[in-house]
Parts: C-alpha cells; structure tokens; sequence
C-alpha cells in the first residue's frame, strides 16, 4: 500500500509545536503538523499564568537559562510587530520574613534598620554633614537601592548576606537569584527597600523586594493563533483529532499510525513537541525512557480568582522554594487587569484538572504573607494546569531535552522532553534551535 510521505512531521500544537511549525515553513515545505485534541493549545500551554518571563532563576549553562533570556527580547519584539496584546509591567519577588530588629552598630556607626532614602543620603538616624554620617552609607559609594550595601554585603542591619547575624533565608534567595540572573546575562534586577515596595504596591507587605523590569504578561492565545496562521499560510499541513498511537522506524525515516490506524504515513524528521505526552511518544519510537531519564512527572498548579481583588499594578512572588519545584503561590495579572492566584505544587498520577475547594486554605495562608488585606472569604476556584516535569518531589533541578537521537540510534528523530516554565517565553528561540537541528539532519 502506498503511504503519504511527508519531510517533517511534527507531534503536538501547543505553543512550542505551532512555534515550530511557523519556524520551519519559511525553510522547508511538505511538513504535517498532528494534534490529538480538537485544536491547538488545549492543554499546558492554554493552562498557565502567561508571563513572560525574564530568565533569572535557572542555573547558568542551561537551556532554560539561554532561552528564555533570548525569548525575553523576542517576544516582545513579535508582540510589537504582530499586534499581538501583551504588557511589560514589571514583577517584584518579594521577601516577607524579615524580623523586626533593633539598631545594628557597623564600624562604630549606629544603623538603624528603618533607613530611608532622601536626597542620595540616608536618614534618620543620620544627618547630612554630622558625626553621624558615614561615607559607606551614600547613594554615591556601593549603594545600589538603600538599604542595601554591596561592598560590606549587608542587607537592612543587621542582616549578612552570607546569612549570618539571623539573616532571612528569603533575602538570602534573593541574593542568589539576582547573582544567578547576572551570570545569565540579565543585569536589570535591582533591590527595593520596604518604603519603595509600599510606593509601589501599597497593598503589599514585604521587608524587601527584586524587582524585575521587563517581566510581562502576554496574550498566549493571540501568540498561538498567530503562529498557526502563519504556518497554515505557509502550507503546513495540520490535522486536529489525530493521535499517534504507533511509531515504526524504516531505515531512515519513521511510519507513524494515527487513531490505531485510521490512516498510515511516513516522515524522514519526526519532531516531538506533544508536551505531556511527549516521553510516551519517544517510549512509542522505541527509546527506554527510564534509562535516558525522560519520564515526566505531571505536576498540577491550581489557581484561585479573589473578588473583590487586591489592587495591584505589577506580578508579585514570594521568594521560591528549594528545587524550584514551582515559583509559588504568586498573585498575576492578565491583560484585563484582573488579578489570578497561583500555581501550586502538586505531583499527580492522571490529568485532571478540578481545582479542590479545599485548597482555599493553604491558599490564603501563602497569599496573606504578602498581601495581608486578603479574606479567606474572597477566594474562589479558578482552574488548573498540569505541568511536565522531568524532575519529581526534592529531586535536583532538570533543564529542559531538546536532542536530536541520532546517539540513541534514532536518526531525525528530535525530542523535546520535559517543557515546562520558561516554556513560553522561550517558545521562539527553542524553535530556532530545532531548526538547526533539522538542517543537520537533512
């Protein structure tokens, strides 16, 4: 019998995939895009906070980190080009554990944890030209966003950075993320003292902040229409309601069977872009999931609405847990001005997405901590997302796969495992990377 053939074929139409898809056309033609849902984006990548994030908690070195800082830049550039809604309101991660304390002596000078600044000096208990003032106190001289020193490493007397003196381990992550965020090539974090956050966000309470400029928000819907039209306009073929249930390798290329064999065909690159089910679709080319450490973990991130909502002009999270397991329990805004709540933390077995009731608990115990004007009472179910984590509960952090399987004797096969957060904000880059994947193989 003789089978349709296509170059490229590619499994998923999420964000990554349509990405992908668009990418490709402008090189290549005869590519087939499969979709086992109805239409594109219908789960991860329709199931998230939409942000744009800025690239400053991945270790230095991973894809994570590259990619999202190049798609950063990219995204808004698509968004401006593309009329696509989206705005840069800037994101504070926020420290709230911050102890009162008493007067700390540094040098022989008496500092007080309550400095403020005005007019590039600090003051009460300082003075402008009395014996009070010291020159390491100065705007002018390693003080970047009082009251924070860089030189002497201190942080709000009389807490160390290295986490001496009781030093809260929220700032302490904040440091780390900010050293983090400068090995990655952002420099643009900065500090804010309690009255700048007040300023700000008068609603919510924190000792100290990192304020992030150019974390946004996007409409992640018009992003993955427009990638479809472009595509499709570009003569990628893309079929919904087709779910690969077979893959058989042939010398040098791969025939694929769709809905247990309702139709047959063949591809030369098989690119796996199908999100939460893209380790069963490499189990399906033949690669041992297990042994190549592909095997997702689903982990489900509830989200609750408040009405009435707090006020708030920009993103607020708390300091992360270790592992990044999640960024906490963050308050978002969407492009309505509307305020969500969430992702939480929860490794599941199956893909479900009722948000349970009960979780307005926990919920508001986390919220409360930043926003203290929050009522339990407001909180509402809003929905879920399922992300597809490579890493399970307290196992080390894991960067996302993109390989070609060349090595595992699979070639032109092209996996991407494990793409969750920064998924979409490194949706353009990942699909230039798996352009030049494809041109090694062709």
């Amino acid at each position: 019998m003789t089978r349709d053939k296509f170059d490229i074929t590619i499994i998923g139409a999420g964000v990554i995939g349509l990405a992908i898809a668009e990418e490709l056309s402008t090189k290549h033609r005869n590519i087939l895009l499969v979709e086992k849902n109805t239409s594109y984006g219908q789960e991860t990548s329709s199931r998230h906070s939409e942000v744009i994030h800025a690239g400053i908690y991945y270790p230095a070195g991973f894809l994570k980190a590259t990619l999202c800082r190049e798609g950063n830049h990219l995204l808004y550039e698509t968004c401006r080009n593309r009329n696509i809604p989206h705005k840069m309101l800037g994101k504070l991660i926020v420290a709230t554990n911050n102890p009162p304390c008493p007067p700390f002596k540094k040098g022989g000078i008496i500092v007080s944890p309550t400095l403020t600044k005005k007019d590039d000096f600090i003051t009460p208990p300082f003075k402008k030209g009395g014996d009070f003032v010291s020159p390491t106190l100065t705007k002018e001289d390693n003080f970047t966003s009082p009251p924070f020193s860089k030189e002497d490493n201190l942080i709000s007397p009389p807490f160390s950075k290295g986490g001496q003196g009781g030093f809260s381990e929220e700032i302490n992550e904040l440091w780390k993320i900010k050293e983090r965020a400068e090995q990655n090539g952002v420099d643009n974090l900065s500090f804010l003292s309690q009255n700048q956050i007040h300023k700000l966000e008068p609603e919510v309470r924190a000792t100290t902040a990192l304020f992030s400029p150019s974390t946004g928000i996007i409409d992640s819907h018009s992003l993955m229409r427009s990638f479809y039209i472009n595509a499709e306009s570009n003569d990628v073929t893309i079929a919904f309601r087709s779910e690969v249930t077979a893959i058989h390798v042939d010398n040098n290329s791969y025939d694929l069977e769709i809905n247990n064999g309702e139709y047959r065909f063949q591809t030369r690159i098989l690119i796996n872009s199908a999100g939460l089910h893209s380790d069963r679709i490499a189990k399906l080319a033949g690669i041992d999931i297990d042994k190549e450490g592909y095997r997702l973990k689903y982990c489900k991130g509830n989200y609750f609405s408040a009405s009435p909502a707090p006020k708030l002009k920009h993103l607020v999270y708390p300091a992360p847990t270790d592992n990044y397991e999640g960024l906490g329990i963050h308050a978002t805004l969407d492009l309505n001005s509307r305020v969500k709540f969430g992702p939480d933390t929860e490794y599941v077995d199956n893909l479900e997405y009722t948000v349970d009731e009960d979780k307005k608990v926990p919920f508001y115990q986390s919220i409360r901590r930043y926003l203290p004007g929050i009522k339990m009472e407001s909180l509402n179910p809003e929905m879920s997302g399922i992300r597809p984590k490579l890493q399970g509960p307290g196992e080390p952090y894991r960067d996302f796969v993109i390989k070609e399987e060349r090595d595992l004797g699979y070639s032109g096969l092209i996996n991407l495992i494990g793409i969750e957060s920064p998924g979409l904000t490194s949706c353009i880059p990942i699909a230039r990377h798996v352009s030049s994947l494809v041109e090694a193989c062709l």
